[in-house]
């Protein structure tokens, strides 16, 4: 797939994807009122839910934290070396087509 191919065909999905998603989140967790105060320092911002679930065991807010939390980060951890890795790829096949363009215009001037 070149890259015009992508950027027309996949990069507007990938923005309303970005887009919709945060969104969704942030209104799923506003709405069904997962959103709470944090006690003290960095912990998660999914309150326990449903209210007062912690007295009866029946939490279910960690799951949408590692969903609404851990997905993009997921994302994001697979993401980066997988692009990495596409990027090395490119660079290495560009540099050895320059190199072998520049021995065949060397082989053609001597």
């Amino acid at each position: 797939m070149t890259a015009s191919d992508f950027a027309s065909n996949l990069e507007p999905y990938f923005h309303i994807l970005t887009v919709f998603f945060f969104l969704f989140t942030a209104t799923g967790g506003v709405v069904f009122d997962i959103f709470a105060e944090l006690e003290l320092g960095q912990g998660c911002w999914i309150a326990e839910y449903p209210k007062g679930c912690e007295a009866r065991g029946d939490c279910t807010g960690n799951y949408f934290a590692w969903i609404w939390g851990g997905l993009p980060v997921l994302v994001t951890f697979v993401s980066l070396p997988v692009n990495n890795l596409r990027i090395y790829c490119y660079i290495k096949e560009a540099l050895r087509t320059h190199s072998n363009s520049q021995s065949k215009l060397q082989a053609a001037q001597t």
